[in-house]
């Protein structure tokens, strides 16, 4: 029996679950697995949220018109079949998948909730029409405000990604809660549900935690305590380069704040001020 992955060759882009697998089945049936990114590469697999990054390397196999990017499921589709044959691109091609998802969605879009931001008690909400219907969760014991910017850095000269995830309180009686992502770049953005609306609000604050979690390395409740988790990793082990790694979180409310505490007048000023008590108290 020949070796049906002959001619491909690979290089991952993300984190699967499978991962460190992948370099023993490609061998086994005869393909190549790359650590880096070169002209023999065939295709590109990648995770849904590196391609819409669009790193450097997604770039180059996007102007090299020959490197197929696709999804793990090209892979595992391929060598599932009976000849275990590489299985047509086209259905797995991000740019496919993606389009698909995007006419599926346009019958019935997710609204952008971040958009009409209401912080729940603002005083002169708006009313009629026009109000929002839902409201950022305020929590009434604690005054935590649940909602949360993430950024990371990607690689030159991309502008940065970032993350805007939030709980939502309805302003209906009784009301309901409602856990939303948005993800956001110069030039597109998406929102997703990570819970949907229920009266009860722990589902919507393990969802927003967990994602928070997932993102950053670090828990909610640990994200203003001034140390950085460690480096985040993939399956092998490897350290992850800061496109790939953790979202940081953008504390906004307690800038200024932490600007005044560390404020310190100039020398001059000081010794100026210095100067003329000694002079009043001649």
């Amino acid at each position: 029996m020949g070796k049906p992955f002959e001619k491909v060759h690979v290089r991952v882009l993300g984190s699967f679950e499978n991962a460190a697998k992948i370099p023993g089945w490609l061998k086994a049936n005869g393909g190549k697995y790359h650590r880096s990114f070169n002209s023999q590469i065939t295709h590109l697999i990648v995770t849904e949220e590196v391609y819409l990054q669009n790193g450097a390397e997604v770039e180059k196999a996007k102007k090299s018109g020959k490197i197929k990017i696709v999804s793990f499921d090209w892979l595992e589709d391929s060598l599932l079949s009976h000849s275990k044959r590489p299985k047509p691109e086209k259905a797995f091609l991000w740019s496919t998948l993606l389009r698909e998802s995007a006419g599926a969605t346009t019958k019935k879009p997710i609204k952008d909730p971040f958009a009409n931001k209401v912080t729940k008690n603002t005083p002169g909400r708006r009313k009629g029409k026009a109000a929002a219907k839902d409201q950022i969760f305020m929590d009434p014991v604690t005054g935590e405000t649940w909602d949360a910017e993430l950024v990371r850095q990607n690689a030159p000269p991309k502008p940065r990604s970032k993350l805007r995830v939030g709980i939502f309180q309805s302003y209906s009686t009784p009301a309901t809660y409602s856990t939303y992502v948005k993800y956001s770049q110069v030039g597109k953005s998406y929102v997703d549900v990570l819970a949907p609306q229920k009266r009860d609000k722990a589902p919507a604050i393990k969802a927003f935690k967990e994602f928070f979690h997932a993102q950053t390395g670090k828990q909610w409740d640990d994200r203003a305590d001034g140390q950085m988790p460690a480096p985040k990793v993939d399956k092998q082990g490897n350290r992850l380069s800061g496109h790939e790694g953790w979202y940081v979180y953008e504390d906004k409310s307690s800038i200024f704040s932490n600007w005044m505490k560390s404020y310190q007048p100039p020398t001059s000023a000081v010794e100026g001020l210095t100067g003329s008590t000694e002079v009043a108290g001649l």
